[in-house]
């Protein structure tokens, strides 16, 4: 078992070394530190009694002009370890909890005895002094430490905190680990499909293409009358939180928005109700590098989905079936066929075909789903000054092209070499995709 310790150092040492005596993998990575504050000045001999519940309260009291025959009240083991290397000699121990404490003073100590001090942190998950005023008890609480949080981690801690870092949800204003994280069954997202999506990748650690990722997400919420502005709604800095949170090395983050939560009404929804804005972070990971070299098979099947498909629409049934068409063809991707003959685009990727040195690919519109790589790829390719044709291409065509190639933000540029079992080209990931694919790693970072 690998078991992540997050108290100081000194708090933790004996159990470190007790769940490593048992086998298991400890990592050490304190959240907090320790610092003692200064307090009143005590008379101490105006005291009967004196209660701690921290080790810290002992640690950072100025012990010397305590008399060590004091009754000591304390709560735990290190706390009472603690008062022994001190030199207190009449000490009381409860085992477990603050109340089982309270019961040992009541049953130990008559409020009669004389005045208690109470030794704490600034912050204490109790009101034990309170309950012993309500007893009738004399008690004086001071504060001697407090806990500060650990500001900056170091590489080495991060890099530890990756191994257990859980998957993690923001939805509607707050993080939370992923399986935490739920909307209403009457959300419309839910009920109607009644929202868009996108899907963003880093590299490096930096998200790809965030511009355009949100713009294209600004439009699908605006053709949808969708009521979010994305700007002022800090979306693009919650998504940053997001990923200083998560701290995977390379992150894929899902974003959706839908109406709200709303009564199951065709209609929107009569009075406003805010949008649902969820967004995961998981850790990525690439395809492996022989389907890149050697390139992947795909199939064709009728492009079923509505006319609007440049609204990136969480409606995806059409794609759905179109990829397990693929899958249980044992092809990658499928690629869909419209009512001409022509390919608009693969389930979940842009599709092009290269012809006599000449790029194709479907013309934005209402046809295709405006890819985020598949423009990138268009800029590389003016710069590599490799001709380009935004046009609707046939099957026929594509089968009988030189090179295929699909692209996508988990997909990247991936070489097609058999449509429906007909071999492309040479049956190779050819020149110009391969020149794009290293142009595109590039872009990205990755050499």
């Amino acid at each position: 078992m690998h078991i992540l310790l997050t108290r100081p150092l000194e708090d933790n040492r004996e159990m470190i070394l007790k769940f490593q005596s048992l086998g298991h993998e400890v990592t050490h990575m304190p959240l907090i530190s320790i610092e003692g504050i200064k307090y009143e000045d005590l008379n101490f001999s105006d005291f009967k009694g004196i209660i701690f519940t921290s080790s810290n309260a002992i640690k950072f009291l100025d012990t010397k002009s305590v008399d060590k025959k004091i009754n000591c009240f304390c709560v735990g083991s290190a706390t009472e370890s603690k008062a022994k290397s001190i030199g207190f000699q009449n000490i009381f121990a409860a085992d477990g909890n603050v109340n089982n404490l309270k019961e040992l003073i009541l049953q130990n100590f008559n409020s009669s005895d004389g005045k208690l001090l109470y030794v704490s942190g600034e912050i204490i998950s109790n009101d034990l002094d309170q309950i012993l005023i309500s007893e009738g008890y004399n008690i004086q609480r001071i504060i001697n430490y407090k806990a500060n949080p650990v500001e900056k981690f170091s590489d080495t801690f991060i890099e530890k905190l990756k191994l257990n870092m859980p998957e993690i949800a923001y939805v509607n204003g707050g993080f939370m680990p992923l399986e935490k994280a739920f909307v209403s069954i009457e959300d419309r997202g839910f009920q109607f499909a009644d929202g868009v999506y996108e899907v963003v990748t880093t590299y490096g650690g930096a998200p790809y293409a965030l511009g355009a990722h949100f713009a294209r997400l600004d439009s699908s919420l605006k053709a949808l009358d969708l009521a979010l502005d994305i700007r002022p709604y800090g979306l693009q800095a919650k998504l940053m939180e997001g990923l200083a949170l998560s701290s995977f090395g390379e992150t894929m983050v899902y974003i959706q928005v839908t109406r709200g939560v709303a009564p199951r009404r065709h209609e929107f929804p009569v009075k406003s109700v805010a949008p649902t804005v969820i967004m995961t972070f998981k850790e990525a990971h690439r395809l492996p590098q022989d389907m890149y070299q050697n390139g992947v098979e795909v199939i064709t099947t009728p492009d079923l989905r509505w006319k609007r498909c440049d609204i990136k629409s969480i409606s995806l049934l059409p794609n759905i079936l179109a990829k397990q068409q693929a899958t249980q063809a044992g092809a990658f991707e499928a690629l869909l066929i419209d009512a001409d003959d022509q390919v608009t685009e693969g389930s979940s990727t842009s599709v092009f075909c290269v012809r006599s040195g000449c790029i194709s690919t479907a013309p934005a519109g209402p046809h295709i789903l405006p890819g985020i790589t598949r423009g990138v790829l268009l800029e590389l390719a003016h710069r590599l000054e490799i001709p380009v044709a935004e046009k609707f291409t046939t099957l026929a065509n594509f089968k009988g092209a030189d090179e295929v190639f699909l692209a996508g933000t988990t997909t990247e540029v991936m070489p097609v070499i058999k449509i429906d079992g007909h071999p492309i080209g040479e049956g190779s990931s050819g020149p110009i995709t391969q020149r794009l694919r290293a142009a595109f790693m590039q872009e990205v970072g990755i050499t």
